[in-house]
Order: C-alpha cells, then sequence, then structure tokens
C-alpha cells in the first residue's frame, strides 16, 4: 500500500476514497493531543471487516490556502515523509521532494 499512497483522493466527509477506488483513508480525531500528537491522524481501511490501519497523525503547515479551505499537512509513512493537501471536496498525497525519505541516526 506504501508506494500506492500517493495520488488524488475524493472526499466525503471524513472519508478519502482513490481514483481507482481501491484505497479508503478516514481522516481521525483525537480527543486528547499534544505536540508530538496533534488533532488529525489518517487511517487505511482495511477490506474485509478487517480493523483499520493507524497511517500517521498530520502535522498542519504553515502555507497558503486555509482562507479558500484549502488545508496542508505533513505526515511520515513507512520511513517516507509526504505532504497532504486537502479540501472540502478532495485530497491530495505526495511525496515530499529532496529529502522525503527519513534517515536513521
Amino acid at each position: 500500500m506504501t508506494s500506492k499512497l500517493e495520488g488524488k483522493y475524493q472526499r466525503a466527509k471524513s472519508k478519502l476514497l482513490n481514483q481507482l477506488g481501491t484505497h479508503i483513508l478516514t481522516i481521525g480525531h483525537r480527543q486528547n493531543t499534544t505536540p508530538q500528537k496533534p488533532p488529525l491522524y489518517l487511517l487505511y481501511k482495511t477490506p474485509k471487516g478487517e480493523p483499520d490501519k493507524y497511517i500517521s497523525s498530520l502535522y498542519e503547515m504553515p502555507v497558503e490556502g486555509k482562507e479558500m479551505g484549502i488545508y496542508t499537512y505533513s505526515m511520515d509513512f513507512s520511513g517516507t515523509r509526504y505532504v497532504v493537501t486537502i479540501s472540502d471536496t478532495e485530497a491530495n498525497i505526495t511525496a515530499m521532494q529532496g529529502g522525503g525519505t527519513k534517515k536513521s541516526v
């Protein structure tokens, strides 16, 4: 699923459906937040009723667009950093360019 996480998604409330209809992601809301655990996170809805799989917290990025209803977040998943852009009707997930992969220290 990692390589197929990138792409455009149609949004219906907290659900995101990719263009092929093969992946459903859910935007979750935490009740208790900390600086390390922001209010929003992403889940992968597994097929056949299996438990949902946690993907990542969504960290809000300071970019323009909020006044137009477009929100931008960063997230880490399987060692790759992504940018997630969400509007009222759609979302887009792309790997970060340059330094998108976490390096172990």
